[in-house]
């Protein structure tokens, strides 16, 4: 349940998306 995992998983793709695009 929660919160943190979902900011955990959101972080995630953001540094994903970060490398991709760099």
């Amino acid at each position: 349940m929660g919160l943190l995992e979902t900011l955990q998983e959101y972080e995630k793709t953001v540094q994903y998306a970060r490398s991709e695009y760099q």
